[in-house]
């Protein structure tokens, strides 16, 4: 099954009040759920966030991928 091979190469992050507090507190997240992705990711360790919403993470500093790109790059 594609997702359980898929589940097995990315890191899952959780979404805790830190999560929320950092989201909040960083007034250039203009969108509450790509800033909860996005403190979910830093504070997870991810490398990269996946998302085809890339124009919303303008403030990160990891690398931001759509799954097109993130499935070239680290997949194939």
């Amino acid at each position: 099954m594609k997702i359980e091979m898929l589940s097995k190469k990315i890191l899952m992050t959780n979404v805790d009040q830190d999560t929320v507090n950092q989201t909040l507190a960083n007034r250039q997240v203009k969108d509450l759920e790509d800033g909860l992705q996005y403190y979910s990711a830093l504070n997870g360790g991810c490398a990269v966030v996946v998302t085809e919403d890339l124009a919303g993470f303008y403030y990160s500093t990891i690398p931001i991928l759509n799954c097109r790109d993130f499935l070239e790059e680290y997949l194939y």
